[in-house]
């Protein structure tokens, strides 16, 4: 969200790829590098974010 366009663009490159390249090479292309833990901590961050999001507009 904080790249804007570009970052969507990368996206949609990625996603019309469908399983033609491997899961890296696919993800280098969505401008992810998998191949070290951060993108997986940078998702726990955000889920664990939207879910306190979610439970202060429920209360």
């Amino acid at each position: 969200m904080k790249e804007g366009q570009p970052a969507i663009n990368d996206w949609l490159q990625y996603l019309a790829l469908g399983d033609q390249l491997e899961p890296i090479a696919a993800a280098k292309i969505a401008g992810v590098d998998i191949t070290t833990d951060q993108p997986l901590k940078n998702t726990i961050a955000f889920l664990g974010e939207t879910l306190d999001q979610i439970i202060e507009k429920k209360d």
